[in-house]
């Protein structure tokens, strides 16, 4: 299951965290949503990477880390997680998330990029 992303914000350094965080849970559609950070590229959760904040989607509470789910993301592999709502890896739903993004923000990426690739143009244009 995708969930549609929509809401146009001024683009601008750190604009894709604080858009995404007006979203809907990728699992659910509910809101208010956390910031789950995603393993993908071999970027270790807690570097201090700036691609790292491209690499989040948008989870409510519930299917974050409530200990009352068993499909939470912060209790379940992320394969697994990714699996259960629908989703072949993190990068389709990364890819879903940042070309929703760009479409809200007017910003043309070249074409056929993955989601690495896409992360790593948004950081370069939203540093220019």
């Amino acid at each position: 299951m995708l969930i549609a992303f929509t809401l146009p914000f001024k683009h601008g350094p750190g604009t894709y965290m604080t858009w995404l965080a007006t979203q809907g849970c990728v699992c659910c559609g509910v809101k208010p949503v956390v910031l789950h950070h995603l393993a993908v590229w071999g970027l270790p959760r807690k570097l201090r990477n700036p691609l790292r904040d491209y690499v989040v989607v948008s989870v409510c509470p519930h299917h974050h880390d409530d200990t009352g789910d068993r499909q939470a993301a912060h209790r379940m592999a992320q394969d697994a997680w990714l699996s259960a709502w629908g989703y072949p890896d993190a990068d389709t739903l990364l890819l879903a998330a940042l070309r929703a993004y760009s479409a809200a923000h007017g910003l043309v990426p070249p074409p056929r990029l993955g989601a690495q690739q896409l992360a790593q143009w948004l950081r370069d244009t939203e540093a220019a």
